[in-house]
């Protein structure tokens, strides 16, 4: 397990893939086993739904993990990473924003400038996940260690 928390050294494009896909199937798990999920009472009967509120706290529980395997992988490009973990508390933040903000019928400044934010943090994302999918490595040691 450490090799899901640590930030140290370097993580190739194939082990990144395959240890992102991991937490993914882990989180899906948690979730369809009750985290994530609530009762709802309707006219067919209870329905079991999706609860933002636990996907809020789904994603409390893997941002660490999720983070530790950027920012290796992000070391595989001789980069420090800090972009990832803007763009990550980022997402924590709007997922909080949007299960606490209630619904209204009109739009607010507040509104256009958070809507404004999250077209700079889907452009951060694109960027990521090119550098972070596609992108090799830095050919040979770098500052963050050995070729993984």
């Amino acid at each position: 397990m450490k090799w899901l928390f640590s930030t140290r050294g370097r993580l190739g494009r194939g082990a990144y893939s395959c240890a992102l896909l991991l937490l993914i199937a882990l989180s899906v798990i948690l979730m369809f086993f009750g985290l994530g999920m609530v009762s709802v009472q309707s006219d067919a009967g209870i329905e079991q739904r999706l609860d933002p509120a636990g996907g809020v706290v789904l994603q409390f529980i893997f941002f660490y993990p999720w983070l530790a395997l950027g920012l290796r992988r992000r070391h595989d490009r001789n980069n420090s990473g800090y972009d990832l973990v803007a763009f990550g508390l980022f997402g924590l933040a709007y997922s909080v924003y949007g299960t606490t903000v209630p619904l209204h019928n009109t739009i607010s400044v507040a509104d256009v400038a958070v809507s404004g934010i999250m077209y700079i943090w889907l452009l951060l994302g694109i960027y990521l996940f090119i550098v972070l999918f596609l992108l090799r490595g830095t050919a040979g040691e770098n500052r963050y260690g050995p070729v993984p």
